[in-house]
């Protein structure tokens, strides 16, 4: 898997489609993506990426998209689903359990990790996702064949033969962890944060400016701040912080804070084109349509 840090802005990816022949419908989306190249608009670019014939680009895009919005749970699923495909079963069991989402109650994202627990022989873990999709009725066909072969034959066996299946269908096949990735040295810490400000370290917990001893801003109110920033609510968070910069007017990380959410707070609210649950699954779904036509055209094309 590529590191993040070694992946192309995500701009470099519109210059790849410019001289592409495209809808009018796709030119708005690759101009919406423009204006806003760090929105979640990157999920639609990779599939447009992916339609035109560029399954790298589009999952180096997927890849630096979902590392800068973690909780985009669709683009997360597509990734985890790109992995797998590509073999790389590792990769693709990681980015599911690496959600800060509950991905539980999608259905696409328990089926990879089922196949991927399969093939990285976790029983325990495939057992409980088998009888979780089992309840929900949600097994498609490949699933319930999986299913089918392991009361029939065991685990170790399925696994065996599932993994066969996917060779045989073009899947290269790799259950090899990647390596991490080398330390970091001092030099390179240093200029990967020179354009972060840092807190100082003795304003983590500061005291009132009003004199009176042992004083300390509210920790609880801070952190619920930080809550309402983490979920976008950054009219909520900057009340917040200035009622806590009324209180200590010379406090340099609420002044910061105070600043940079009021310059989000002014910025217009902009719906990002992005796919939900059930869309994903009717991707899965057109997915298993067309892998049986294709079948279906080979074996017509045997027929004498």
């Amino acid at each position: 898997m590529v590191s993040v840090q070694a992946l192309p802005p995500p701009v470099y990816y519109l210059t790849i489609l410019d001289d592409f022949p495209l809808l009018k419908s796709d030119r708005l989306l690759l101009e919406r993506f423009r204006r806003e190249p760090e929105g979640r608009g990157f999920l639609s670019v990779a599939e447009l990426l992916k339609a035109c014939n560029f399954p790298t680009e589009s999952l180096e895009l997927l890849q630096s998209g979902v590392a800068a919005h973690p909780r985009f749970s669709a683009a997360r699923v597509v990734l985890a689903k790109e992995f797998f495909q590509r073999g790389m079963i590792c990769e693709a069991l990681s980015i599911i359990e690496e959600s800060p989402v509950n991905l539980k109650a999608n259905i696409m994202a328990q089926k990879i990790k089922l196949k991927a627990l399969l093939l990285l022989q976790r029983e325990q873990e495939f057992c409980a996702v088998l009888d979780s999709l089992s309840i929900e009725r949600a097994l498609d066909d490949e699933c319930e064949w999986i299913a089918q072969l392991f009361h029939r034959d065991g685990f170790a066996k399925t696994a065996s033969i599932f993994s066969a299946r996917l060779i045989a269908n073009g899947v290269p096949v790799n259950i090899t962890p990647p390596s991490p990735p080398p330390p970091t040295t001092p030099a390179q810490l240093q200029q990967e944060t020179s354009n972060y400000w840092i807190m100082p370290v003795d304003e983590i917990f500061f005291t009132s400016d009003s004199g009176s001893k042992g004083t300390v801003v509210d920790l609880e109110t801070k952190a619920l701040a930080q809550v309402y920033e983490d979920q976008g609510n950054h009219a909520k968070a900057l009340q917040i912080y200035r009622q806590l910069l009324a209180k200590l007017p010379h406090n340099e990380f609420l002044r910061h804070k105070a600043i940079e959410l009021a310059q989000l707070a002014k910025k217009p609210k902009r719906h990002h084109l992005a796919l939900d649950a059930a869309t994903i699954n009717r991707i899965e779904q057109l997915d298993q349509i067309d892998l049986k036509l294709r079948k279906c055209r080979t074996f017509l094309q045997k027929l004498p």
